[in-house]
């Protein structure tokens, strides 16, 4: 990344899906938890909401023809504000590791973190050893997840 930030918007700076709440029959849509709000990059608001529209795919509980209609209307979106691919990307990379790191001691996540994890580095770093969806099994998965995360900080950011 060259350094240079898009242009400033009000942005929610934690924007997905579970923080909106739509009223279909007024058209109204409300946000929740604007604690967070501040002035930045409104890529870092549609990264989040694209990285959320894949997780949910990935935990089954949204369509994948859904979330190509959502980034359909994200598009256009982006354009109008001046979000650039490049910060696009930047911003979806590290909120992918984020909700990595979020997500890696939930016991429900098991059956689909390990792609989601090699997803985060890019290709850079093999995904980790398989993620036991037992919830027996959490403390062999949190050792697995802090080793890929180690080799994924060292190859990518040279730690």
């Amino acid at each position: 990344v060259d350094g240079r930030a898009d242009r400033e918007a009000l942005v929610h700076r934690d924007l997905h899906d579970k923080q909106a709440l739509w009223e279909a029959g007024s058209g109204t849509l409300g946000l929740l938890d604007l604690d967070t709000a501040a002035r930045g990059e409104a890529a870092l608001d549609l990264a989040n909401l694209g990285v959320h529209l894949d997780l949910r795919v990935r935990q089954g509980v949204l369509a994948s023809g859904t979330a190509r209609q959502v980034r359909a209307v994200l598009a256009p979106v982006a354009d109008a504000v001046g979000a650039t691919a490049e910060r696009l990307a930047l911003y979806a990379r590290s909120t992918r590791l984020r909700l990595a790191c979020v997500y890696a001691f939930r016991p429900d996540a098991g059956p689909w973190l390990g792609g989601w994890l090699g997803g985060c580095a890019g290709g850079t770093v093999a995904q980790p050893a398989r993620i036991n969806p037992s919830p027996n099994a959490q403390s062999t998965n949190k050792i697995r997840i802090c080793r890929w995360l180690g080799r994924f900080m060292d190859s990518s950011l040279g730690w």
